[in-house]
């Protein structure tokens, strides 16, 4: 709007759906259960207690939100002879999601979300130093990441998450040079 104030606006539309896919599910327990018609395996060997071939078509894509929306707004404040403030606020919706291919109810899903950060810098006049104030994820809401599942004697899963609240403080120190 201003030469000194920016804003910037991103959104996101993902349409990610398995057309066909076929998979087994480490966490299926069902022992000795068929595969799935639609994801016929030719050499029944393949097929095990642990290896139960699933049709995921029509599933989601795992960390794949429909819709994500992102505004970043920042402002720079001239302080003449001691440099400039920047401050910096960005917020971020992410829609729900799941956290593998296969969907389940609660247990793979993530519901939608906010995460604001804000950032406060100061920069000398000559811009060859610099401090930051931050804090990231003020909303400090827990949101559980991807699943990763690994296949030993028995089925594991871990679980990601994102950080936390973070706050802290940087000094910077630019060495020279041009850019």
């Amino acid at each position: 709007p201003v030469p000194e104030w920016r804003v910037q606006l991103a959104a996101g539309w993902l349409d990610a759906v398995f057309d066909e896919f076929c998979s087994d599910d480490p966490f299926d327990f069902q022992s000795g259960a068929l595969s799935d018609p639609a994801c016929a395996i030719s050499d029944p060997a393949a097929i095990n207690a642990n290896n139960r071939q699933l049709d995921l078509s029509g599933k989601s894509l795992e960390d794949a939100p429909e819709w994500k929306v992102s505004i970043v707004s920042s402002y720079t404040i001239d302080l003449g002879e001691i440099g400039t403030l920047t401050p910096v606020l960005s917020f971020t919706w992410t829609d729900d999601y799941f956290r593998s291919p296969f969907n389940r109810p609660h247990y793979d899903e993530v519901d939608s979300y906010t995460r604001t950060d804000f950032h406060l810098f100061w920069r000398s006049p000559d811009e060859r130093y610099s401090v930051e104030v931050f804090v990231d994820n003020i909303e400090d809401e827990i949101v559980h990441g991807r699943t990763i599942a690994v296949e030993l004697p028995t089925a594991v899963s871990l679980f990601g998450m994102q950080p936390p609240r973070i706050y802290g403080l940087r000094f910077g120190f630019h060495w020279g040079g041009e850019g």
